[in-house]
C-alpha cells in the first residue's frame, strides 16, 4: 500500500469524518486485492504525512479495524492485515470440520500425531462401557489452516470393535465413517469417544 499514489487523498470537502475515510480507503483495498492477508501497512507517521491527518485520525482509524478483526497489531513489527476469523457453527462435528472449512475456501489440513493400541484406561473405557482390560486405540490428530492449528483432538476407540481404524489414513477418511460398525459419531453408540483437547478461532 503505496500512500504516495494519487488515489490515496482525503476529501476534505465532504461531510464524511476523515478517519472514517482512512477506514474505508483500507477497507476498499482489501476488497480489490491490493491488499491481502499478512500485508503490512504503512506506520501512522506515514500515513499522517502522506495523507495530511492529525496521528489522533489516523489512529483512530486503524483501532477500530483493529477491534473488528480486520488489522492486527504484531508488538514492535506493525499492523498487518490480519486472518479471517473462522466462523463455525454450533453443530458442525469435529469430523465434518476438514469439509467446512474447504467448502468456506480455506486451505485445511489434518496431521495425524500418534495412532496406536494401548492399555485400558479406566475413565475411558467406564464411559465407553468396556471392561477394565480392553485395549484402546487411541488416535490423536491436529486441524490446521495454512499453518495454524485450531483443533487438536484425541479419539479413544474400543480396540476390538475397530480394528480397521489401524489401516485407514484419517488425513482423509471421516473416521465415523472409515472405521466401520456403522458407528457415525462417538456419542451415539459405545465404543468410540473424541475429547477436543485445544481450539484456537482465526
Amino acid at each position: 500500500m503505496n500512500l504516495k499514489e494519487a488515489k490515496y487523498k482525503i476529501n476534505k470537502d465532504i461531510p464524511i469524518p476523515f478517519y472514517y475515510q482512512v477506514k474505508r480507503m483500507i477497507l476498499n483495498e482489501l476488497s480489490n486485492g491490493s491488499l491481502k492477508q499478512g500485508d503490512k501497512l504503512p506506520g501512522e507517521t506515514e500515513f499522517c504525512e502522506c495523507l495530511g491527518l492529525s496521528r489522533p485520525t489516523v489512529r483512530q482509524a486503524l483501532n477500530e479495524l483493529v477491534s473488528e478483526g480486520v488489522l492486527v497489531r504484531k508488538k514492535k513489527s506493525g499492523t498487518f492485515v490480519a486472518q479471517p476469523k473462522i466462523e463455525l457453527k454450533t453443530n458442525t462435528g469435529i469430523e465434518h470440520l476438514k469439509h467446512y472449512l474447504e467448502m468456506s475456501s480455506r486451505e485445511c489440513s489434518v496431521e495425524i500425531l500418534d495412532l496406536c493400541v494401548m492399555d485400558g484406561i479406566e475413565e475411558i473405557n467406564q464411559r465407553l462401557g468396556l471392561e477394565s482390560h480392553d485395549e484402546l486405540i487411541y488416535l490423536k490428530r491436529m486441524w490446521k489452516v495454512g499453518e495454524t492449528p485450531i483443533v487438536y483432538s484425541a479419539t479413544y476407540l474400543s480396540s476390538e470393535r475397530f480394528p480397521a481404524v489401524l489401516e485407514k489414513d484419517f488425513r482423509e477418511i471421516n473416521l465415523f465413517v472409515g472405521a466401520g460398525g456403522g458407528v457415525r459419531h462417538p456419542g451415539e453408540e459405545p465404543g468410540g469417544e473424541d475429547r477436543i483437547h485445544a481450539g484456537q478461532q482465526v
